[in-house]
């Protein structure tokens, strides 16, 4: 457990592993150090040794106490608005992702706010997960999943369209985001392995949804902003801009258009109040 001694919050995590190793944490909410270089007010305590079993099950019992006492949320940085974080045989305990949306102004301001608040080694893959999600509108978990290969060619340049394995439809690039993944991998191409993950954590493992979820929450927090909904974002900015049902479903990866008109159109009485005064009946 690290407990950071001015806000008084913890945060509760496991390692396998030597206590005298160099590994700190892998939270992506609170603050990034390793052993050598421990902020002088987070102070480390050991509550639990064990086998690697021992510590899962540890862990497990005391965050999913934790997500049941609301009033010590606040203290935790394992928790978000919404509910606490931890694994349970691979389950994840996390909150219904908001319906709210975020304007192209208010996106803006958080690429700023980005840009002037991110570690440098962070700064390119928060800038380019945020630009994935309000760009192409891809899920949490298929981001998680994209590998190099699957985003440029041969030459190195980002792909039009980006195929996931099995029945999955494709993800269609747009020429900003395109430009935003020239960017990000830029002179850095040649560091990469075309095999691996184009998000991974220090350990050098890919993210997965949850650690997505937490970093967007976090950002949003710290920029001042609500907790947003990235794929109803961009499905609306469609929805907004007249584009054909059909061709939206093909853009946000929808199989059927009765599952997006359920979802994203809202059926409100004046709207069909005018289509009915604009039809010659």
């Amino acid at each position: 457990m690290w407990i950071n001694t001015i806000t008084k919050k913890k945060y509760l995590g496991k390692h396998i592993g030597s206590v005298d190793d160099n590994y700190a944490h892998s939270s992506t909410v609170m603050e990034s150090f390793n052993m050598d270089s421990v902020p002088p007010y987070m102070k480390r305590r050991i509550i639990f040794k064990g086998s690697k079993k021992e510590v899962d099950e540890a862990e497990d019992r005391l965050l999913s106490k934790l997500s049941k006492t609301p009033e010590k949320w606040e203290s935790y940085y394992n928790v978000h608005k919404g509910g606490v974080y931890y694994n349970k045989k691979q389950k994840k305990v996390m909150a219904n992702l908001p319906k709210k949306t975020i304007s192209k102004k208010d996106f803006e301001l958080l690429l700023e706010h980005v840009e002037h608040t991110s570690r440098k080694r962070n700064l390119s893959n928060n800038r380019l997960i945020l630009c994935f999600l309000y760009y192409s509108g891809v899920t949490y978990v298929d981001l998680c999943k994209i590998k190099v290969k699957d985003v440029l060619d041969e030459k190195g340049q980002a792909k039009d369209i980006i195929e996931f394995k099995g029945n999955k439809m494709p993800l269609y690039i747009s020429k900003i985001l395109k430009e935003e993944i020239n960017r990000f991998f830029g002179s850095k191409l040649p560091l990469y392995d075309k095999e691996s993950y184009v998000f991974i954590s220090q350990k050098g493992s890919p993210f997965n949804s949850n650690t997505i979820l937490h970093k967007i929450t976090h950002l949003l927090s710290s920029a001042g902003l609500p907790r947003v909904n990235f794929r109803t974002s961009f499905v609306k900015n469609l929805i907004e801009r007249e584009i054909d049902p059909r061709i939206i479903c093909k853009l946000a990866r929808i199989k059927r258009v009765d599952e997006l008109m359920k979802i994203y159109y809202d059926e409100v009485d004046t709207d069909l109040i005018k289509v009915l005064n604009g039809t010659d009946l």
